[in-house]
């Protein structure tokens, strides 16, 4: 076990030239992982490693990270947003240490504190950056699971929020805005558009198929509802997400779903059981970049258009046969 172990060890830090500069850098077949080298290059790892070597041999970052986020199909915008924050420590470092302190815990009903708050003193900033890095890194090749009655699908998405949960400064930086200044500052929401169509493109991969077997045979899924129903019908988690129901060619209609089944535990009608955790939006008017805040189309009218899934749909055709009665309390919000 000790030979192995040195053996690994070993492998992990053997030495390569990298484009003409003698440069730490990992073994490609060692650091990624075998499913992910379809859409992770060895190219495309050495080319990560490279960008990122300054702030590693400033010691400005841990190596493993760094090997990790090369190892990642979206190490280009995780990469970039490293160099960004060590690039301007002092404005960075002061917006993050910001954040750190403004962080409140969930409810008590939660029973947990916080994960994103650091002890770091002056310094969190940079354990926060290696702390949303792991995160980014690990959520980035992420593949939902389900087993019993639960499904995985939303956990990086859930633990992300409470980054900005009732605090300013993580919801301004989150936004496009320096929460020092008040001016805009695009570098971290630009990372997070980037980071979501990086794993956007992964999901599109056959490598993303994973878990969608798993998915298929539950039979909450009801997967007899749909066009496609077998696993090589599909190439990608998103090709299944996005699966197309069938639909009565002769009425073009598809399925009725019930609300409620008392056979079927996992049909139910239920308001939704959360806490309220909005982003305001915050409109950009005369280039006085956050200086209006103002709800979008508002107050709502019937005729009011407005996106439901991407799909623009007017208040009236939302509500579709409601009585008029019933459409009216909608009306201005």
């Amino acid at each position: 076990m000790k030979l192995r172990a040195m053996m690994v060890s070993a492998a992990l830090t053997t030495a390569v030239v990298l484009h003409g500069t003698a440069a730490w850098a990992q073994s490609y077949e060692a650091s990624v992982p075998q499913a992910l080298q379809s859409v992770v290059s060895e190219v495309a790892f050495n080319t990560a490693l490279a960008d990122l070597e300054s702030v590693v041999s400033a010691g400005d970052f841990r190596r493993d990270i760094a090997v990790n986020i090369a190892a990642s199909p979206c190490s280009g915008s995780i990469s970039g947003f490293v160099n960004a924050v060590f690039s301007d420590r002092d404005r960075y470092g002061a917006i993050l240490n910001l954040i750190n302190d403004g962080f409140v815990d969930p409810p008590a009903s939660y029973a947990m504190v916080n994960p994103w708050w650091v002890s770091a003193g002056d310094k969190a900033y940079a354990a926060m950056t290696a702390a949303l890095v792991s995160h980014f890194v690990d959520w980035c090749a992420f593949l939902p699971q389900i087993e019993g009655d639960q499904d995985a699908g939303l956990k990086y998405i859930l633990e992300f929020v409470w980054f900005y949960y009732r605090n300013p400064a993580g919801q301004m930086f989150s936004q496009g805005i320096d929460p020092m200044t008040g001016a805009a500052d695009s570098m971290f929401s630009a990372f997070l558009e980037d980071f979501t169509n990086q794993r956007g493109d992964f999901m599109n991969t056959p490598a993303s198929m994973g878990y969608v077997a798993q998915w298929l045979n539950d039979p909450r899924i009801e997967i007899e509802d749909y066009q496609k129903q077998q696993v090589s019908d599909y190439n990608s988690w998103n090709d299944f997400f996005a699966r197309e129901i069938t639909i009565d060619e002769e009425t073009q209609t598809i399925p009725s779903r019930p609300t409620t089944l008392p056979e079927r535990d996992y049909v139910v009608s239920a308001p939704t059981d959360c806490i309220m955790n909005p982003l305001v939006q915050v409109l950009d008017i005369g280039g006085e970049h956050g200086q209006v805040r103002a709800l979008i189309e508002n107050p709502l009218q019937a005729d009011t258009v407005i996106d439901v899934k991407s799909y623009p749909i007017s208040l009236s055709e939302l509500l579709g046969d409601a009585p008029n009665a019933l459409k009216q309390e909608f009306i201005g919000g």
